[in-house]
């Protein structure tokens, strides 16, 4: 009695024999066998088309799943060898790639790339020897590179401008505690995305542009001008401007020193920001304001 053939053998049989010349697309979810086919198709390639496994290319995305298919790739020609119906040029074949195995290109695309520029050094204008770092060491060179970039803008008489108003924003070269926002957050971010930063290094932004309240001093003006058309000597909103915004925010207007204003400006709208946190409860008030 022969066991059901599942649904899709003839793309199994595409993928692992008939389809050798073609480029295909496999989707499919977890443990249906995309792993077996790929092996089978690699074995064919040997077999079928009398490729070198040495000239045989498969590229995963993990060391874990480079190694797995490596070892499979191995163990699928071991048995072809101890199989006493295989034919002696086959048997002799599956030797050959048995002995390619440990040299055959199987690996992550790093690891691919790593093999293409070793040995291809001088091709490349790189030197004779090159090497993937892996993610500890890597992660020691970024911190390296950003110790040196910290060093750099602080020694560097055009960056003091910039430096100053971080620290009037409150806004960390280096995180203080785990998990502030910072720049170094952003340094990692374009550390982990490099090649979509092509030309970004070299762009000059040229000088910091100075510091404009100009939108800032009109708003408050016109709601100074607003507040005076206000019908309702008990409005709650007009009462609040009068009392608690316009005071302040016109002492901020009034300021000469442009970095007092900014720092100004910043602890005004974090007191703000707090006292609503903690006073409102999550309630959300409607006030108009009557005008004649």
């Amino acid at each position: 009695m022969s066991l059901p053939q599942p649904g899709d053998t003839s793309a199994r049989h595409l993928i692992s024999s008939v389809g050798l010349d073609q480029t295909l697309f496999v989707e499919a979810g977890a443990g249906t066998g995309k792993t077996t086919q790929l092996v089978e198709r690699i074995v064919s390639l040997v077999i079928g088309e009398r490729l070198r496994l040495e000239n045989i290319a498969a590229i995963t995305f993990t060391e874990a799943a480079a190694s797995e298919l490596q070892a499979r790739v191995r163990a699928a020609f071991e048995s072809r060898v101890i199989d006493q119906a295989t034919s002696p040029k086959v048997r002799t074949l599956c030797e050959e790639a048995i002995e390619d195995s440990d040299q055959a290109a199987i690996s992550t695309v790093h690891g691919f790339a790593s093999r293409i520029l070793n040995e291809f050094s001088t091709e490349a204008g790189l030197p004779p020897r090159v090497k993937v770092l892996d993610e500890i060491a890597s992660q020691l060179a970024h911190e390296q590179r950003w110790e040196r970039f910290v060093d750099q803008l602080h020694a560097n008489q055009d960056h003091h401008e910039l430096l100053i108003r971080l620290s009037l924003l409150d806004i960390a070269l280096s995180p203080s505690y785990l998990g502030q926002a910072s720049f170094k957050n952003v340094a990692a971010i374009f550390n982990q995305n490099w090649d979509r930063l092509t030309g970004l290094a070299s762009t000059d932004v040229g000088p910091m542009e100075e510091l404009d309240f100009t939108d800032f001093d009109r708003a408050v003006n016109d709601l100074a001008s607003l507040v005076e058309f206000c019908t309702d000597p008990q409005d709650k909103l007009c009462l609040h401007l009068q009392a608690n915004l316009l005071p302040s925010m016109g002492a901020i207007v009034s300021m000469s020193d442009q970095h007092r204003k900014l720092r100004a400006l910043v602890l005004r709208a974090k007191n703000a920001a707090s006292r609503w946190k903690v006073g409102s409860g999550g309630a959300t008030k409607n006030w108009t304001i009557p005008v004649r």
